[in-house]
């Protein structure tokens, strides 16, 4: 069963309690306003706008297993469109397109952390790029009982949702096959290789589609995990008057999603043996256990093996290495690659990721022929 963190479910409590008092507030405030009678069609409005967002991930990946820990330099950029309506004095509604995307890389792992130097012995990466629709309340902190044109210049509020999203998380073929061959003695991987399924190094290639834990496997307990995930995504922000007709929004938000697969990592090791033989079971063992490549996939960053085998795990031999690599056995760092419910890839929880953005928006009116009201 999945889990949520602690601050994904404090967070997602707090957004409902806060749209709700708040909402209840707006709904009793008419009582006691110099206009009492409603929030009147004249007053609601329009508005569209665009943004620039940064993202950030946190997961199985992340460098430390702290609440919120996550790496800023692999920050990744991102872009949508919004629109909003406001309907109330303090709530409006807004849809939100946003293509994104997020890294992880256990090179990050805080050597300091007490998991720090198992993840940086295991050695995955990812990248993933987000496409999210998403539907969302915004509560304002503070009432507004006019038009567009006489909000306010500092606007605080909350804002609470939910969200589709596409993923496909990938990740880079190694320049050496480590896997296949004893620690220090790894071996190079050609140019549209046929050992591993025609693929060369350096190529970015779907995660899903190898089942890098079993997920393929006839009678595994792993099922594929879907492209389409669900999310909730709540935040803060504040808006900024510029003039009339635009406004500047800054902003912070966290998706919490339904999936442990946003790094395809969630659960434990398959035995290497397990995904068989020929060309497609090689480039999968190769992705799936990666704590022997001399190299970080991405940067290329030497590793240090000496300090995995003597302050880790040391190295084991185990089962019979395919046909095309052996005679003999695999040689692993212990407990990496290898199943058992002690053998763990990745923890069973939920996946979240952290959106910052800065938006402009620009306010259409009412949409009823008062697009154009006279105001400061």
């Amino acid at each position: 069963m999945k889990k949520f963190s602690i601050a994904s479910i404090i967070i997602i409590l707090l957004g409902f309690f806060f749209c709700t008092a708040l909402y209840a507030q707006s709904r009793r405030s008419i009582q006691y306003r110099e206009h009492p009678s409603s929030f009147g069609r004249n007053q609601r409005y329009y508005a569209i706008g665009g943004f620039i967002a940064g993202l950030n991930y946190f997961g199985d990946l992340a460098p430390t297993n702290e609440i919120g820990s996550t790496y800023i330099p692999l920050t990744r950029a991102g872009l949508g469109i919004t629109g909003s309506y406001r309907f109330k004095r303090y709530l409006s509604v807004r849809s939100n397109f946003m293509w994104g995307r997020l890294r992880g890389d256990d090179i990050t792992a805080d050597m300091e952390d007490e998991d720090g130097r198992f993840r940086y012995a295991r050695n995955l990466h990812f990248r993933n790029d987000i496409k999210e629709l998403s539907f969302e309340f915004v509560v304002d902190f503070f009432n507004h009982h006019r038009t567009f044109a006489t909000r306010r210049k500092l606007s605080p509020y909350l804002f609470f949702g939910v969200a589709v999203f596409h993923h496909n998380p990938r990740a880079k073929v190694p320049e050496m096959d480590a896997l296949h061959y004893d620690i220090f003695e790894s071996q190079p991987i050609q140019e549209n290789d046929p050992r591993y399924n025609g693929v060369s190094p350096g190529d970015w290639i779907a995660l899903k589609p190898l089942g890098t834990e079993g997920q393929h496997l006839p009678g595994s307990d792993i099922k594929p995990y879907s492209n389409w995930q669900f999310a909730v995504p709540g935040g803060i922000g504040a808006r900024f008057r510029v003039n009339r007709l635009y406004d500047i929004n800054l902003e912070l938000g966290m998706r919490q999603t339904f999936t442990d697969y946003l790094d395809d990592v969630s659960t434990e090791y398959i035995n290497p043996g397990a995904f068989g033989e020929g060309p497609k079971a090689n480039l999968v063992r190769l992705m799936s256990n990666r704590s022997k490549e001399p190299v970080t996939a991405v940067t290329g960053e030497k590793r240090n093996l000496e300090y995995v085998l003597e302050n880790v795990y040391p190295a084991v031999s185990f089962g019979e290495l395919p046909d095309e690599f052996g005679p003999g056995p695999y040689e692993l760092i212990n407990t990496y690659g290898m199943e058992g419910p002690d053998y763990i890839r990745g923890k069973d929880a939920y996946d979240i990721f952290i959106v910052t953005k800065i938006t402009v928006i620009y306010y259409i009116g009412s949409g009823f022929g008062y697009n154009r009201v006279i105001g400061p």
